[in-house]
């Protein structure tokens, strides 16, 4: 097993790193949007938007061109900017400048873009829980395997979504994930939830631990609490050692069967376990990165909702995103920028494409 680097992340003031990239945080104070991006023209990128608004049409091309031409931090800033000047969202401010003038997915695509990772991410667990039934995978790949740091943000971001939809101001994350789940499915993403677990790599492995932790894991029948403490909390080069210790010794714990015999009556918590497995796995081609090849099957494996999220998602991190891309090709035999073409179609294939080919 290859020694894992030990170091802190390094973000700008008022930032944090949310999905490997570094993201405003939604806790700290905002600056007035100069103060933020210095020497950025806020008035000329907004033009640039409103110009693409047509008598009976959007110009959906250039309004990609300017959405993907911002960075993180600038479309924060703008964001800041039309808070200041519009009294409303950047999200509410190109929903109402779109209108019904190109189809729901191209707009949610683009809202998603001026959102943000945090943002989005908190938007994707209001989806996955909001009305009737669970979308559980949409909540293992949002919620499972996170920072302490990132679900501080998180939960945060979502009080702020529920504002913007004008929800019960009492309701906040923790409140409708637990109103949604139960019994040992509930166990686990109320750990994952409250989890303490520090950024990949802020300490090097402890290889006394994760012999422990491993043992632990295959007693996990009889105490279920420690499995899910040790999986809530462990950072990911710990729990990659762990899996790693399961393939020496000729176990794979992301496999179909390994919990299947453990949690026969329960396939949602199977597969959660699956996927936070398959999240801490590492390949020898794309070192320091955890879960490509995962990620890559589940792109895959999506229908047009699941493969729009998946690359919003995955093309915040341009070094993993293009890790993913290449993954994907060898597996699928074909080009995501190929697949996307072929599973879509109109505006919504333009701005995907567009994301895909983004680097």
């Amino acid at each position: 097993m290859m020694p894992q680097p030990a170091y802190a992340p390094q973000t700008p003031y008022g930032h944090i790193m949310f999905l490997g990239v570094p993201v405003p945080d939604p806790a700290a104070p905002r600056q007035p949007p100069a103060q933020q991006v210095p020497g950025f023209d806020f008035a000329a990128t907004k033009a640039s938007i409103d110009k693409t608004k047509k008598m009976m049409s959007i110009d959906e091309k250039t309004l990609i061109e300017v959405m993907l031409s911002l960075t993180i931090p600038q479309m924060h800033a703008l964001d800041s900017y039309i808070r200041e000047l519009k009294k409303e969202s950047l999200v509410k401010y190109l929903k109402d400048l779109i209108g019904m003038k190109s189809s729901s997915a191209f707009t949610a695509v683009i809202c998603a873009l001026a959102a943000g990772p945090i943002i989005y991410d908190a938007e994707l667990v209001f989806q996955a829980v909001d009305g009737i039934g669970t979308n559980e995978e949409k909540l293992n790949e949002v919620l499972l395997t996170r920072d302490h740091q990132e679900i501080v943000a998180l939960r945060k971001a979502y009080e702020d979504v529920l504002q913007e939809k004008k929800k019960d101001g009492k309701r906040t994350l923790y409140s409708d994930v637990e109103k949604d789940l139960s019994g040992v499915d509930w166990d686990l993403f109320r750990g994952a939830i409250e989890t303490q677990r520090l950024p990949e790599n802020a300490q090097p492995v402890d290889h006394a631990r994760v012999q422990a932790d491993y043992a632990a894991l295959m007693n996990a029948i009889t105490d279920k609490a420690e499995l899910f403490k040790i999986l809530n909390n462990a950072p990911k080069n710990h729990l990659a050692a762990v899996y790693q210790t399961g393939v020496e010794n000729g176990i794979n714990l992301n496999s179909k069967d390994h919990f299947k015999s453990r949690f026969s009556a329960d396939k949602d918590l199977r597969d959660s376990l699956r996927y936070l497995f398959g999240a801490v796995t590492s390949m020898k081609a794309y070192d320091g990165l955890y879960g490509i090849r995962q990620d890559a099957e589940l792109l895959t494996e999506s229908d047009e909702k699941q493969l729009t999220y998946r690359i919003v998602r995955g093309h915040w991190n341009a070094k993993r995103w293009a890790a993913v891309k290449e993954q994907f090709q060898s597996t699928k035999g074909v080009s995501l920028e190929d697949y996307v073409k072929k599973k879509t179609s109109g505006s919504l294939e333009d701005i995907l494409v567009a994301l895909v080919r983004k680097k």
